[in-house]
């Protein structure tokens, strides 16, 4: 099963990080947030949660913390301070997604 999907890089913590939305086949207002751990990316093991999540009928947000995958940085960039700000930032993102009224983060 193919879904629409979306790339873009938003600013965060003086970085830029990559964030991918995998869209459902009909109209969702309601939204999960996949966050990676200290070394996975959005191609890896999240991209099967995603799919899944989108299969039922949510939209699926994903992303790569700065330091990791597609976003910039280094990886010794990735303080926990960082990561919760990017985490803030995607989440400000997926809230200004159309039709969105809800947010799950996993």
């Amino acid at each position: 099963m193919t879904f629409k999907r979306s790339r873009h890089y938003i600013h965060s913590a003086g970085h830029r990080a990559y964030v991918e939305v995998i869209y459902p086949r009909s109209p969702a207002r309601s939204a999960v947030i996949f966050c990676g751990g200290l070394r996975s990316h959005t191609p890896g093991f999240l991209n099967n949660f995603a799919l899944a999540a989108a299969k039922v009928g949510y939209i699926a947000v994903k992303f790569d913390f700065v330091g990791t995958g597609r976003s910039d940085g280094r990886f010794e960039d990735k303080l926990t301070s960082v990561m919760l700000k990017n985490l803030e930032d995607v989440i400000d993102f997926t809230a200004r997604l159309p039709g969105i009224k809800r947010i799950g983060v996993v």
